[in-house]
């Protein structure tokens, strides 16, 4: 088992006992988000941060590590910060691909290759969840309301066309996904 660090650190947590095995210093700032591809390895996507007085701003990044071993596969610069308007999903993973909100819109990476290939732009305003459902192929974006009025889920294809708006709490953070049965 994995777990988010602070800093520039994940945790190797052992899922018997709750010791911490290792930590791994992944190279990056912010790791936020933590999530297993279908080939042994495990995405850290990190925030970045911003400038300080004894520190120049940093980029997001996502950085692949050895499922096994904590080895870093790959490591992919973003080129601007990381992250939702709140503590919500930065990232999803899903059918060989990991979607991650940059700026306005969301990095896609191909997971077999461990490499950005393009941008998907949702427009809409805010972004503070993803989430991606394999079975119906769509991503589904948690939005924010506006000076405390409710908020929505969108769902969009691959390419970020809306298909659909679901009303949601002031600020849909957290989404989760159940599969038909």
């Amino acid at each position: 088992m994995w777990a988010e660090g602070a800093g520039r650190e994940v945790y190797v947590v052992s899922a018997e006992n709750g010791a911490v095995v290792e930590i791994l210093d992944v190279g990056c700032d912010g790791p936020r988000e933590l999530l297993a591809d279908g080939d042994g390895e495990v995405w850290a996507f990190c925030t970045g941060r911003p400038a300080a007085a004894d520190a120049p701003a940093t980029d997001g990044q996502a950085v692949v590590l050895d499922g096994a071993t904590g080895a870093v596969v790959a490591r992919v610069a973003l080129g601007a910060p990381l992250g939702t308007d709140g503590l919500g999903q930065d990232a999803a993973m899903g059918d060989g691909e990991a979607y991650a909100v940059v700026g306005d819109g969301l990095a896609r990476f191909d997971t077999e290759s461990n490499a950005l290939v393009g941008r998907v732009e949702v427009g809409g305003g805010a972004v503070v969840s993803v989430a991606f459902d394999a079975a119906a192929d769509r991503l589904y974006l948690g939005r924010p309301g506006a000076d405390g009025a409710g908020g929505a889920v969108t769902a969009h294809d691959r390419t970020g066309a809306e298909l659909a708006r679901y009303p949601a709490g002031v600020t849909p953070a957290a989404l989760a996904l159940e599969a038909d049965e």
